[in-house]
């Protein structure tokens, strides 16, 4: 622990000193968004009495336009969606939870409405034809039922999670946020639908929640994609202060929705001899049993892994990402960077010039010393988030969205919670800001490998904990799809 405070301290001041998801990374996923997994979070809770748990959250089937009827977004019956925890860095599962959505029409058939003076009953063309209110029964007015039921595997041993005290197993997805008339009051509506539950191999109960929320990501997505077009196409540096800073406002997804698979389970349930876990998602054909889709860190798909192994790393294990080390080593993000902005910032070269990025590979791929490692990271490379539960929670008010790089480490990569700026924590690192702090020589480099490691910089969209609810699921209510005068 002592250690893990060091490295805030350290990482705090050098940065005193000098004061993206496409959510479509790998193009064979583009073909089928509901295998789509665009972010993972997971954290000590911070909910006021829940820092004895951690919530994990794993976001699917993204850039969801909330007037997208009649049918919306409903998740895949073809998929397992999984949440994977692995105990002791060797890139496996130690603990495996899945979800198995199941989707049909209400009754036999649906709902039907008589058809006037003809004694004949026509099945109606919506998926919901009633309003909908917390505590009211949906029957004869949500024609279409998403349901789930979650299992979670130790070791041999895989057994149905029901709801607390009951038998129950099958769980309720709420309908998506049509509009103000549909669901006059969206967040009791949902909020029903979170559960208590009990867990194999756990005699604490935990939480579950599965449904639509609004898009947590925050990113000028156009701008990224256009040549990083940041800054009237200067040197991506986005000053704390002046004219150009990071704003809410430059967030171009922030009228989407996204679907969320929500778990708050007991650390003491999580964790193995090590305070450290590492996490993942995927999402499995139930067909083919094949893995189409995984996710660890954010942004490693699209700024690390090059283009002709996009899809090939999406299919593959954390176990197995020894074969994209190169990637980490000599990444080309970086590069390509330098050859965008060195020649207007009128310098030879902004890369860093530390070949094996060891720096790179310890944030995405092995754990910080001192701060997340696992006990066999080091002679692993896998992506996972690595979240060390020993650390205890901030509350909102009081977290840094960018994570112990600005003292707090109880964020990314240590972990990761809805309001981190993983964009501007990962431009930076890419661009070298580890080899500036006094912790540089565990990373084997130094401030002048890293020309640019101490510039601020970013994307130019910000949001922070304050921007996020406080309790589970923390994600906010999905955004309607219309309102009321």
């Amino acid at each position: 622990m002592k250690a893990v405070l060091l490295f805030a301290l350290f990482c705090f001041a050098a940065v005193a000193v000098v004061n993206a998801s496409s959510h479509g990374e790998p193009p064979a996923v583009l073909e089928n968004p509901l295998a789509d997994a665009t972010d993972l979070y997971a954290f000590v809770s911070y909910e006021t009495g829940r820092s004895n748990y951690v919530t994990i959250l794993a976001n699917y089937n993204p850039l969801q336009d909330p007037i997208a009827g009649p049918n919306y977004f409903p998740l895949s019956n073809d998929y397992y969606y999984e949440i994977l925890i692995d105990q002791n860095g060797d890139g496996k599962e130690e603990i495996l939870y899945s979800f198995d959505v199941t989707s049909e029409l209400e009754d036999d058939g649906g709902i039907k409405v008589p058809v006037y003076n003809t004694g004949k009953k026509t099945s109606v063309p919506l998926k919901v034809v009633g309003q909908l209110a917390a505590g009211q029964s949906t029957a004869g007015k949500l024609n279409w039922i998403d349901s789930y039921k979650l299992s979670v595997t130790k070791g041999d041993k895989t057994k149905r999670v029901t709801a607390a005290g009951t038998s129950n197993s099958v769980f309720t997805i709420p309908f998506d946020n049509a509009g103000q008339k549909t669901i006059p009051n969206y967040q009791a509506y949902a909020d029903q639908y979170i559960y208590t539950i009990d867990i194999l191999g756990c005699d604490a109960t935990g939480r579950v929640f599965v449904g639509q929320r609004a898009e947590s990501f925050f990113i000028p997505l156009g701008q990224t994609f256009d040549l990083v077009n940041y800054q009237n196409n200067q040197l991506p540096i986005l000053q704390p202060q002046g004219n150009v800073v990071n704003a809410r406002s430059n967030n171009d997804i922030a009228g989407k929705n996204v679907d969320v698979f929500a778990l708050e389970v007991p650390i003491k349930c999580l964790k193995g001899k090590s305070d450290v876990i590492g996490i993942w998602t995927r999402a499995r054909s139930k067909k083919s049993g094949r893995q189409d889709n995984r996710l660890g860190n954010p942004l490693v798909n699209e700024l690390i892994i090059g283009l002709e192994d996009k899809d090939l790393w999406n299919k593959l294990t954390p176990a197995d990402d020894e074969e994209f080390v190169d990637y980490f080593n000599y990444p080309a993000f970086p590069e390509l960077l330098n050859i965008l902005f060195s020649g207007p910032a009128g310098v030879a070269r902004i890369a860093p010039t530390n070949f094996p990025r060891k720096d790179l590979n310890q944030a995405l791929q092995q754990g910080i010393t001192g701060l997340n490692r696992l006990t066999k990271d080091s002679k692993t490379y896998a992506d996972m988030l690595r979240l060390n539960t020993a650390i205890a929670p901030v509350d909102p008010f009081g977290q840094r969205n960018l994570g112990p790089l600005a003292g707090d480490v109880a964020g990314y990569p240590n972990g990761r919670r809805p309001g981190d700026d993983v964009v501007d924590i990962t431009l930076r690192v890419a661009m070298g800001v580890l080899c500036t702090t006094p912790f540089a020589t565990q990373f084997s480099c130094v401030a002048t490998d890293a020309p640019t490691g101490t510039f601020f910089f970013g994307d130019g969209a910000s949001r922070d904990a304050t921007d996020f609810g406080a309790s589970f699921p923390y994600l906010l209510t999905p955004l309607p799809g219309a309102t009321l005068a």
